[in-house]
């Protein structure tokens, strides 16, 4: 086969953010079957008047379309709908013949009158988000009222719901005592937010139970969510929204209630989250929440916040049966495992080759291996499937199509030894992907296990003595406590490309080498050759 064609095969996702935790999930889902390519979009202006705004344009059209070419994407899958954007890919897309995935049914296929709030409000809007339903082969909407809504107006060739992943297995009910505590989480909340989200009926609610904890999560924005915070009660705490997943759960775990008011959700993945921990759900009767939470919680009108706390005060009696159920309904409906398989399902219908399942090995898997790999760990863990030197395993030649190695190699005296298995089990037109930490961050520094740290120039010398195609994907930040080192460093690591202030690197790699060469020795090791 040849190697500028690769066996995994590529595609193309784009959405304005990849900030949102559905949308890493999903990008982790797709790199179990494909490459995905990630193509993060600022805005289409409504009037090109600037030579930045044509060359940022032009910019993101000629990058989508080398995806499309020279990096051999099979499809193009588009979160939400980018305006301008959206139908002009497309067509590209279709025009080279191929695939068009769409997932919608938030923001932006939606207009409230009631609130003047959605996408779809203008015209601009309207025709842009109609095009690209026209030209998408498949629509997957995030539930069955998304569904409903795009259906009203839109009629695509074909539409088939699928909800957002739910990783039940980390968000799972605590052993601690639960608190008589009702939380609500968004990401940010300004005038439209504080409308949309039910936030004013949250603290409303809070006035007939006050000797209830009510928890908003959350990083205000102007005017509104100070006056919003200013006629709180005392019972009603405010957060700033949480930088760790972990942190999150945590609360969540020792909370009772969570309530969900909003006006409108294409969803609810907060929600859902809050139910795989336990909580009790309380959510207003508009669009998808009353489909998220079935019977095990409670429903009430949306804006009435008499109606709101009547149902908190019984949700906080309910039995710790009752949570059981809620967590069912979340394991059973709306785990990561079920998008997973739909999202399989979905692109092999386009690319038939992903029809036979890969062989993908992970070389030191320990307790949390990547899913759908085979796990290698000299340790016996519930994630190894074949327990011996990772240095020298127990496969034969040329066997996978893909190697992971992730943090493995800092931890040997010579990294090398690792490298010359990985390429061994590979097939000439497989990848492998490799991470590691970056010497110059203090946390490398604090595993009393580490034996080889390098800085990015000595691992990817390296590494390319392996391989001829080697991609560096950045990993998190070295600044994580101060919030100004941490936007500043995010800020040199995304926007910039300097790479060497991340975290740590992966390095995606093709086209291994015929003989590989140990571009970097240390004088340690030319010692030990003389």
């Amino acid at each position: 086969m040849c190697h500028d064609v690769p066996t995994v095969p590529n595609v193309v996702v784009v959405s304005a953010i990849f900030t949102d935790s559905f949308m890493k999930d999903d990008l982790r889902i797709l790199r179990q079957t494909v490459d995905p390519l990630a193509l993060e979009l600022q805005w289409w202006p409504r009037r090109i008047g600037t030579l930045w705004t044509v060359a940022r344009v032009i910019r993101n059209l000629l990058l989508f379309t080398y995806y499309l070419t020279v990096k051999h994407a099979r499809a193009a899958v588009f979160w939400f709908a980018p305006v301008g954007y959206g139908p002009t890919m497309a067509g590209i897309a279709k025009l080279l013949g191929r695939a068009v995935i769409v997932i919608t049914g938030g923001w932006d296929a939606v207009y409230l009158p009631d609130l003047d709030w959605g996408a779809l409000k203008g015209r601009w809007h309207r025709l842009s988000f109609s095009a690209l339903i026209r030209l998408a082969d498949v629509v997957l909407p995030f539930s069955d009222a998304s569904r409903a809504t795009v259906l009203q107006t839109f009629r695509p060739r074909r539409i088939t719901t699928v909800y957002p992943p739910i990783d039940s297995a980390f968000f799972l009910p605590g052993r601690e005592e639960r608190q008589r505590r009702v939380v609500t989480c968004c990401y940010a909340y300004a005038a439209t937010q504080v409308a949309q989200k039910g936030l004013g009926t949250f603290v409303g609610a809070a006035r007939f139970l006050p000797d209830v904890e009510f928890v908003l999560i959350g990083n205000a924005v102007g005017a509104a969510a100070a006056n919003l915070q200013s006629s709180a009660p005392a019972n009603v705490r405010f957060m700033a929204r949480l930088p760790r997943r972990a942190d999150y759960r945590d609360l969540l775990q020792s909370s009772s209630v969570y309530a969900q008011l909003s006006a409108h959700e294409g969803f609810g993945v907060s929600l859902a989250e809050a139910m795989a921990c336990g909580c009790i759900p309380v959510v207003s009767n508009r669009y998808s929440l009353p489909e998220v939470v079935g019977d095990t919680g409670y429903v009430v009108p949306y804006g009435d916040s008499a109606s709101a706390a009547k149902a908190i005060e019984q949700a906080l009696m309910a039995t710790p049966h009752c949570m059981t159920h809620a967590r069912g309904r979340v394991i059973a409906r709306f785990d990561k495992r079920l998008r997973e398989e739909a999202l399989r399902a979905e692109l092999t219908h386009f690319i038939p080759a992903l029809s036979q399942r890969p062989i993908r090995i992970e070389l030191g898997c320990g307790s949390t291996g990547e899913p759908g790999t085979i796990g290698v760990d000299l340790r016996r863990t519930r994630q190894t499937k074949a327990v011996c030197d990772v240095r020298r395993s127990c496969f034969r030649s040329e066997i996978a199509d893909e190697v992971y190695s992730l943090c493995v190699l800092e931890h040997l005296d010579n990294p090398y030894e690792l490298m010359d298995e990985v390429v061994r089990i590979l097939k000439p037109d497989g990848r492998a992907i490799l991470r590691v930490p970056n010497i110059g961050t203090f946390s490398a520094h604090l595993d009393t296990t580490h034996r080889f740290l390098a800085d990015l120039t000595v691992w990817k010398a390296i590494i390319r003595g392996y391989f001829a195609e080697v991609r560096v994907i950045p990993v998190g930040t070295k600044y994580r406590d101060n919030p100004l080192l941490r936007t500043i460093n995010q800020i040199l690591v995304t926007v910039c490309h300097f790479y060497e202030f991340a975290q740590g690197w992966t390095f995606v790699c093709r086209n291994k080498r015929p003989a590989p060469t140990q571009a970097y020795i240390g004088w340690w090791a030319e010692e030990a050759d003389r």
